[in-house]
């Protein structure tokens, strides 16, 4: 299969995928919040942080490490390795993965009380139900990332995606309250498990006890290591930390402010620009293990210039509509959230354009221990933000401290990146995608304010997108290479996803 059509697919079946498990993770919190108070929102918000950051801890870094791993071991046709890539992985992450969950529920009642809210300690009994699975399914999700299996990932994510939306749907018409939101939460983990082992047995039925030699126990073991301390950092910074500060300092509409802003923010990145980032490290570790540092170097230019034909238009357009958005989604009481929203577009689009790509080559160039120290600088400094500004200005300073936090890694990963490559980041491409954007905000910006919200929502983007890219072709700024992705991503997405091979191997 040429290149540009084989990545056409996979950046297809992500596409799938993030669209589904974030279209439907936003319109669950928008059915949430028009049923919850803006107060009480703000309680829900705060938990759902405390058991995602524990379900973070609990993947103990075997999901990048075994990602990575199993790409280079198929890389050299190794398929046997990269079963016992997963199966060490797994073993690992049951282990810790509940010494999470009950160190979670013996320190509730001691963390809740802090927070300013006491009433939430019962509701984590329920919540950590959902902890082992969520782990379990990102360690298979990356797993069927490194065997370029995009297909079963966009299966997956449908299937989880019906279960939550189903679920929500009628948690709220029992008025079952927060327990019954997060009992849907770990059913829709527990349905991933499930389906992805199948799938899994079915590239090989022995993957769950395959061997795993000493000397590759101690190889993923010292990647994992600091990819952990490295998890715990980003936590701070990518893992909404604020929301902590918020719920300390703030009224409890703050914490659903902020917590909602970054939430679209984060889907409106994850959408679009988002769909390459599950490829970078899979490529660039075949292209490691294959011995070819120029691939990675081309990668590396490649993503960055591909993340902002995305990126930028994605946060001018979201600007634009960021209002619209708001009050469709959650009612004229969330308002304050579109505000909020404008902000973190700006600061997530840089970081998506240079962030994701310079951390997918330090992870594919086993230069992970200079993430780490990076890490620990950026984490410093954005509980030493938080910590300031939130007190006195509740979301807007937890939106400041994340933003300039986030701004502030970007310098020296593109320095390692460059040193690792011998390729710059190509800085000049994104004015040249503010050129294009600008012209697309013109028609975008008639759209929201001569039209209703959800007939502005409906018509801005694909008029938006279709006037960027001709404002970008004529500019003469894509290049053979680009046409032929675009071209091929173009009639993939074109294409109804309803027959998912489950062939054994993978492209």
């Amino acid at each position: 299969m040429p290149a540009p059509t084989r990545m056409a697919r996979h950046t297809a079946y992500n596409f799938l995928s993030i669209a589904l498990s974030s279209v439907v993770g936003i319109g669950v919190t928008a059915l949430v919040a028009r049923v919850l108070a803006p107060d009480l929102m703000g309680v829900y918000t705060l938990l759902l942080w405390i058991v995602t950051v524990a379900g973070l801890l609990a993947n103990l870094g075997y999901v990048t490490a075994t990602m990575k791993h199993m790409a280079e071991a198929l890389g050299r046709d190794d398929p046997a390795s990269a079963a016992g890539y997963l199966s060490f992985s797994l073993r690992r992450m049951l282990l810790f993965g509940l010494a999470v969950m009950f160190a979670l529920l013996a320190t509730a009642p001691w963390v809740a009380p802090r927070l300013g809210h006491g009433e939430i300690a019962p509701f984590m009994a329920v919540g950590v139900l959902g902890i082992m699975p969520g782990a379990l399914v990102s360690l298979f999700t990356s797993a069927s990332q490194a065997l370029q299996r995009y297909d079963h990932v966009a299966l997956v994510t449908g299937l989880m995606a019906a279960v939550s939306l189903g679920g929500t749907v009628g948690v709220l018409w029992a008025h079952a309250g927060i327990i019954g939101l997060f009992a849907v939460s770990a059913a829709g983990f527990g349905v991933g498990v499930l389906a992805y082992w199948i799938l899994l047995s079915r590239w090989r039925s022995d993957w769950w006890h395959a061997p795993l030699s000493p000397e590759q126990q101690r190889e993923i073991r010292s990647y994992q290591g600091p990819v952990f301390v490295m998890l715990v950092l980003d936590t701070i910074v990518w893992q909404r930390s604020e929301v902590f500060f918020l719920g300390a300092y703030s009224p409890s509409r703050e914490v659903a402010y902020y917590g909602m802003a970054f939430g679209l923010a984060n889907m409106a990145m994850k959408l679009i620009p988002g769909t390459l980032v599950g490829l970078l490290i899979p490529n660039m570790a075949r292209s490691m293990g294959a011995g070819d540092r120029e691939g990675v170097a081309r990668a590396f230019t490649n993503s960055c210039r591909y993340m902002a034909m995305l990126a930028v238009p994605v946060a001018v357009g979201g600007a634009i509509l960021a209002l619209p958005l708001v009050r469709f989604l959650y009612g004229h009481g969330y308002e304050p959230v579109a505000g909020l929203l404008v902000a973190l577009l700006a600061a997530n689009s840089l970081v998506m354009i240079y962030g994701f790509p310079a951390s997918s080559v330090m992870y594919s160039t086993n230069a992970q221990h200079l993430l780490v120290r990076i890490g620990l600088a950026i984490s410093a400094l954005n509980l030493l933000l938080a910590w300031v500004l939130i007190p006195r200005y509740g979301a807007w300073g937890a939106v400041a401290s994340n933003c300039l936090a986030q701004l502030a890694s970007l310098w020296p990963g593109m320095a390692i990146a460059r040193a690792r490559t011998g390729t710059g980041a190509p800085v000049k491409v994104v004015f040249e995608m503010l050129v294009a954007a600008m012209a697309m905000a013109v028609p975008v910006w008639a759209i929201a304010h001569l039209f209703p919200s959800w007939l502005a929502l409906l018509l801005a983007p694909p008029i938006g997108g279709v006037v960027f890219g001709l404002t970008l072709a004529a500019s003469g700024r894509l290049s053979t290479e680009d046409r032929a992705l675009l071209g091929a991503l173009g009639q993939r997405l074109a294409r109804p996803f309803v027959k998912v091979r489950l062939a054994p191997t993978g492209e």
